[in-house]
């Protein structure tokens, strides 16, 4: 249970002293994925955020951050049970508007939420007008900056609602790791892509290959991530890779396998030799980070542009001859990386001169 988007969260008595409010609405984990990562830099470095989130994602979150040794602080959701005055204070809280199908709703209890909860500064992700273009009017909303998070978006999607004149409005641009129609604008920053997770707080490969059950052979991890049609193609290419006894294939779903659910998969990507799954924003970037090859499919997206995201080696158009493909992947490994830059330091460091 969350609490209602009508309902102020607690004032702070200077304007210095609120948190950052990160706007995550939108489907898939992406979004709350890079909120996360934000604001868990953010919160290392001394800032408060709240994060407003699809119900969905909100739900199954709390639960997952702060269980591993060395992770973030995990953040807490709003709502009863949650208020125990004697619990220690929490640098980022997660909120929802509730469930609804109605868009007139939603849209109202998001701006009811933006409109009581004080904020020093305003990050929003993907969408500048907002999922619903709820914020394309904010002549009632608190006056702060404005931060946009641009990753890739349709460019038919930029020009049927003016995204351009949109984002213009907005005080700084942040690009996290590639670039998309509205990265010439003023006021652009490009990072790193942004991750959940530091290098030194992932798992070992002895570690994670422990936790999987893997033997000495190469392991492939397939995600099970996406729509009902994609997890079953999938799981059509784990169960081929099953067939192969010189590897061995896991696959994972991220929604229902407790041990490693969405923003857990990243530690443990570095006990696998190849990942399989499709080219959305945390797969393509965490699998890069980590240094281990990956084999994706472009999955056609309403605002995303995965074949952009993906290299022709990294790109997978079909799971024919799926055991080929990643049998020459593993039989062309180079060494790995040990370590990578987390691009959401960068953006924290950047918004806090704008706040």
């Amino acid at each position: 249970m969350h609490s209602n988007p009508a309902d102020p969260v607690a004032p702070t008595s200077a304007r210095e002293q609120a948190p950052w409010l990160i706007y995550a609405m939108g489907g898939g984990y992406g979004h709350l994925t890079r909120a996360l990562a934000l604001a868990n830099a953010a919160q290392r470095a001394g800032h408060r955020c709240q994060i407003l989130a699809n119900a969905y994602a909100v739900e199954s979150c709390p639960a997952l951050l702060g269980a591993a040794p060395g992770g973030p602080s995990r953040p807490r959701a709003s709502g009863a049970g949650n208020d125990d005055a004697t619990a220690p204070p929490q640098l980022i809280a997660l909120h929802s508007i509730g469930d609804t199908r109605d868009n007139e709703e939603a849209k109202r209890r998001v701006r009811a939420f933006l409109r009581h909860t004080q904020h020093s500064v305003l990050v929003v992700d993907t969408f500048p007008r907002g999922i619903l273009g709820e914020l394309a009017e904010s002549n009632d909303l608190p006056e702060a900056p404005r931060v946009l998070v641009h990753r890739d978006l349709n460019p038919e999607y930029v020009r049927r609602f003016d995204l351009r004149a949109v984002a213009a409005r907005y005080d700084s641009i942040l690009l996290p790791g590639e670039r998309g129609p509205l990265s010439d604008l003023k006021n652009t920053l490009f990072t790193p892509p942004w991750v959940n997770w530091e290098s030194h707080q992932l798992w070992t490969r002895e570690e994670a290959r422990t936790r999987f059950q893997l033997d000495e052979r190469p392991a492939v991890a397939v995600l099970g991530s996406g729509r009902a049609d994609e997890i079953t193609e999938l799981r059509r290419a784990h169960d081929e890779l099953s067939r192969e006894s010189s590897v061995q294939s896991c696959f994972i779903d991220p929604l229902a396998a407790a041990t490693c659910p969405p923003q857990h998969i990243m530690l443990a990507l570095r006990g696998f030799d190849l990942v399989v799954g499709q080219g959305g924003y945390n797969t393509t970037y965490e699998a890069r980070a980590c240094g281990v090859p990956l084999l994706a499919f472009a999955r056609p997206r309403l605002y995303d542009r995965q074949a952009l995201r993906l290299t022709e080696v990294e790109r997978l158009d079909s799971t024919h001859a799926i055991v080929e493909r990643c049998l020459d992947r593993l039989s062309n490994r180079r060494p790995r990386h040990t370590g990578y830059e987390n691009g959401a330091h960068a953006a924290v460091e950047h918004i806090a001169n704008l706040s």
